[in-house]
């Protein structure tokens, strides 16, 4: 599971370097250096949907480790 979890780090970083070609086909240059912030903010939010549910798995089976279920 840990391992899986860890993989979280590269995912933000392809889909970060996905967006920004995309940016850049669909947008042009960026004058402000607004193309980071977006770019970064719909890596992480990409990344951290895909992960959540995994996360809630393991915190669950943590949680049934000390409580015994």
């Amino acid at each position: 599971m840990n391992l899986l979890l860890s993989l979280t780090g590269a995912l933000q970083m392809y889909v970060y370097e996905g967006s920004k070609i995309v940016y850049d086909l669909l947008m042009g240059k960026s004058i402000l250096g607004e193309k980071d912030f977006i770019c970064g903010s719909i890596s992480k939010l990409i990344s951290t949907v895909i992960t959540y549910p995994l996360t809630t798995i393991r915190t669950r089976a943590q949680q049934n480790q000390f409580i015994g279920n």
